[in-house]
């Protein structure tokens, strides 16, 4: 235990060291860089260096005007919540739940039956608004000729969101 006390003090001391001496270590870090790129293209280091410090620049003034140009944040005005409970997409043969703002995929095992688990997925687009009855084992979509579109509720109050 002793010795783990130990080790610990002695990390910590050289973590203070690492932080005291992190100028110097960075600008030695970015000269040995400016070097290697200098030997990789032959050109000089101090003009390679002057560009490093031109790009920095550039990138904090972009930076700045990026934080001046942007929209203010704001909370949702709204989300829209679908009506309907269950969705089939006959293209992929997968019947879809909405439950407390996620849609649940289950597969299909015979034709119109269902699995009860499922696994979270988005919707396709072109899902189709079915009635099911569900019993023990499986999901039965009652009417899988179905057209009926989906219809979408627009909530507008926060402690409803």
């Amino acid at each position: 235990m002793k010795q783990a006390y130990t080790n610990v003090c002695e990390a910590w001391k050289e973590k203070r060291t690492i932080e005291k001496e992190d100028g110097e270590r960075r600008a030695r870090w970015l000269d040995e860089i400016c070097r290697e790129i200098a030997r990789e293209t032959g050109g000089d280091a101090d003009k390679v260096y002057k560009r490093m410090i031109q790009c920095a620049l550039s990138k904090g003034v972009f930076k700045r005007l990026k934080s001046i140009l942007k929209r203010e944040w704001s909370a949702l005005d709204y989300i829209e919540v679908p009506n309907e409970t269950w969705y089939l997409d006959k293209n992929r043969d997968e019947l879809y739940e909405f439950d407390n703002g996620i849609f649940v995929a289950h597969s299909s095992f015979e034709e119109d039956l269902y699995e009860k688990y499922g696994t979270i997925k988005v919707t396709p687009k072109d899902v189709v608004v079915v009635e099911v009855e569900i019993s023990d084992d499986m999901i039965h979509v009652k009417n899988p000729e179905s057209t009926q579109q989906w219809t979408w509720t627009k909530v507008t109050k926060p402690e409803e969101m």
